[in-house]
């Protein structure tokens, strides 16, 4: 009995480093392709102990245009953020929901990494529709849809605006304009 216990938690081990593994490499997949809508450089997941990989840390590597690895630069506090947010949507990625609620996630972007934060959310929002508390201009202008709440009378109202319709008609008008005068 002893030996054939063994043989199950051995075989229990395997199949969770295998899962484990596989996970891995679609996370790393998917975090490949979100750092791709964000950065020029390309960048990459790696254990830090690849030998065990359950008493392991997480190294985000980051390649320039070539195909060396860049000396490692302490990022912002901003791309920090950023960076984490990636590593949450690429294993969100593997088992996508059909919506997702996010509370100020932008709070501590700069204007850059804010922009760089909504076209990775346009992206994946193709696949799953995206809820954003946000107070940030730039996030509200990425936006299809902007939901604000207002106080009228003493009595909070909710009001909507289709940013992508907006968008749509800014950039129709110059040629309206131009066509008009001729």
């Amino acid at each position: 009995e002893k030996d054939s216990i063994i043989a199950m938690m051995n075989e229990i081990d395997s199949k969770k480093l295998s899962v484990f593994l596989e996970t891995f490499k679609e996370v790393n997949e998917n975090f490949q392709k979100l750092y791709g809508y964000a950065f020029e450089d390309s960048a990459y997941l790696e254990l830090e102990n690849s030998k065990d990989p359950f008493d392991s840390g997480l190294v985000i590597k980051v390649k320039g245009n070539g195909s060396k690895d860049k000396p490692q630069i302490a990022p912002s506090g901003g791309e920090k953020s950023l960076h984490l947010l990636m590593l949450i949507f690429a294993i969100q990625m593997c088992k996508p929901m059909s919506y997702y609620i996010f509370d100020e996630i932008d709070v501590s972007l700069d204007k850059e990494n804010t922009k760089k934060l909504s076209m990775i959310i346009k992206q994946l929002s193709a696949k799953s529709q995206m809820i954003i508390v946000s107070h940030n201009d730039n996030m509200i202008i990425a936006a299809d849809t902007a939901i604000g709440v207002a106080k009228s009378n003493g009595e909070s109202k909710a009001f909507g605006l289709e940013v992508s319709e907006l968008k749509a008609r800014e950039q129709q008008a110059p040629g309206q304009a131009g066509s008009q005068q001729q």
